[in-house]
């Protein structure tokens, strides 16, 4: 079952945010947070400037190659809000680009996000309309527009979450058991992801006024499903990087709307969800395509006999090796939610640990704010880079079941082309374009008249310069069932050459994965309200559709 993964209400930077207004959630003063404050405090008009004073290592101005990809314009905003309604109404529904993984809306994560920021942009009643949506929904009265409580609400807590309630209306759960369930699936993921995985706790939100009764992180409970969202974690306050959240939960995630097990389907979006407000607490404005392809990884860490997040993989790089690792499709894609296998693929590597590293150095610094992939390079800076990282990615994808825990039940790589070679046409050219962080398979079989063991095939490839990181991995398939793999060495100039065995008796066929590591961008050149696919940074890539020529020839060894 598809999941709308959390509403990031992302903040922009201190200079360029101005505070939401939502009724009843005046914060109490804090150095250094950005609250949800009052009416007002909102003038539009009125220049922002940063916190007086910030948390020790933050400063108020980050040093940054990271740009936040919100609106910025009115224009925008009013497309953003007009998003958000036709989400929060169950009307924003978008058909997958290989078919529906289900009935599938625009995902909600970025479009609350792109709410958040467009509240200052907004006038009259559309920023009330705005405010509403963001609202949480012990705001009642606050929040008319389908996500508040109608009724006075109820709350169980434990020592570290509360779970809050209605008895009556469509957003009352189906019995005390219920709440009590989440309540415990909520301790049992905390534990897990903060405990046993060693991740930050959320930010707590005792410095805000409407802080859901005491520090303890809240949750709440409503009927999403019939607006087909899952669940989402909203950001209500700013300190820095960082973000204070709370999550909302479906109230009973009934199989009629989710077509699952109302227990599997709480537990992997109650990780999945949490997990966002983990994340708020490292770098709140991270690149979307890294906020929810690790929240689908840690499912898998949490949940792993439900495997939910594994019918996102014939999204992935794992089956369309052609579009690039850090691609946000906004239109039905799924890749974002299917590249969770690249993580999988370092996490075996390297140890579940490396994604935690990763978030770390993403963290912003007085003296640094990196990006997703940067994030990724300095992480594995003592084990070759992101470069080497991604060209192991590529060639573990070329044979699932030999690479993953679970890969027999993994979908099969995508070839960009396919060459048969014989006796009588020993060889074959293909030339082929390769974006950003992704690859193109070639297959090349062997006919029945190259028999023999002294049968090799040669290999050329031609690519673009090393500022473009190529490389190649060539796998040879054996008829026993064995495979070989051989990394091609390239020059500064992406020449190169290798040999392997090819006689007909002895291999099924080589493949040829030709690789673009490159993670090299115009940051902040793509426009967030209009493109349909963002990458890291919001930058445009600089080494896009770079040009490979593959020759392969049949000769005598």
């Amino acid at each position: 079952m598809r999941r709308t993964a959390a509403a990031v209400l992302v903040a922009l930077t201190a200079a360029s945010l101005l505070p939401l207004t939502a009724a009843g959630s005046a914060s109490a003063a804090e150095p250094g947070l950005t609250p949800i404050g009052t009416v007002a405090a909102l003038d539009p008009a009125a220049p922002t400037e940063p916190p007086a004073t910030v948390p020790a290592g933050v400063p108020a101005q980050l040093p940054t190659e990271a740009v936040p990809d919100v609106p910025v314009t009115a224009a925008e905003a009013q497309t953003a809000l007009e998003t958000a309604t036709e989400l929060i109404e169950g009307e924003a529904v978008a058909a997958a680009e290989d078919g529906p993984v289900a009935a599938t809306p625009v995902e909600a994560s970025l479009v609350m996000r792109d709410l958040f920021a467009a509240v200052p942009l907004l006038r009259g009643k559309d920023r009330a309309r705005a405010e509403a949506i963001l609202a949480r929904p012990t705001d009642g009265a606050g929040d008319p527009q389908r996500f508040g409580y109608t009724v006075p609400s109820s709350r169980s807590c434990s020592a570290a979450f509360c779970v809050h309630y209605v008895t009556s209306t469509a957003d009352a759960p189906p019995s005390p058991a219920w709440v009590q369930s989440t309540l415990s699936t909520m301790g049992q993921v905390d534990q897990f992801v903060t405990g046993t995985l060693g991740y930050r706790r959320p930010l707590t939100d005792e410095v805000l006024a409407n802080d859901g009764g005491d520090a303890r992180f809240d949750v709440y409970l409503k009927d999403l499903g019939s607006s087909g969202i899952y669940g989402y974690c909203a950001q209500e306050a700013r300190r820095g990087s960082q973000a204070i959240a709370y999550c909302v939960l479906d109230n009973d995630f009934a199989t009629w709307q989710y077509g699952g097990n109302p227990a599997e389907v709480l537990k992997v979006t109650a990780v999945h969800e949490y997990f966002h407000a983990v994340q708020y607490a490292y770098d709140a404005l991270e690149d979307r395509w890294m906020l929810e392809s690790t929240a689908a990884w840690v499912e898998e860490r949490f949940a792993d006999a439900i495997n939910d997040n594994r019918q996102y993989l014939r999204f992935s790089q794992v089956r369309r090796p052609g579009q690039a690792l850090d691609t946000w499709s906004r239109y039905g894609g799924f890749n974002q939610y299917g590249n969770w296998a690249f993580w999988e693929h370092l996490s075996q590597k390297h140890g579940r640990g490396i994604v935690r590293k990763v978030w770390e150095r993403a963290t912003p610094t007085a003296t640094r704010n990196l990006y997703s992939v940067r994030a990724i390079d300095a992480a594995l800076a003592k084990k070759g880079g992101i470069a080497k990282a991604y060209r192991s990615f590529v060639s573990a994808n070329l044979t699932p079941a030999r690479s993953y825990r679970e890969g027999s039940a993994w979908p099969s790589p995508k070839a960009s082309a396919t060459r048969r070679l014989t006796a009588k046409r020993k060889s074959a050219a293909v030339k082929v374009r390769v974006n950003h962080l992704a690859s193109a398979n070639v297959r090349v079989k062997p006919a029945a008249s190259l028999r023999g063991k002294r049968w090799a095939l040669k290999v050329r490839v031609d690519g673009p310069g090393r500022a473009a990181a190529p490389s190649a991995v060539v796998l040879v398939k054996k008829r026993g069932g064995g495979v070989a793999r051989k990394v091609v060495r390239l020059n500064k100039k992406g020449t190169g050459t290798a040999r392997v065995a090819f006689g007909r008796g002895q291999v099924k066929g080589v493949t040829v994965a030709l690789v673009n590591a490159s993670t090299r961008y115009r940051c902040g050149a793509l426009d967030a309200a209009t493109a349909s696919r963002l990458y890291s940074c919001l930058g445009a890539p600089r080494d896009d559709r770079a040009k490979f020529r593959l020759g392969v020839t049949a000769v005598r060894r």
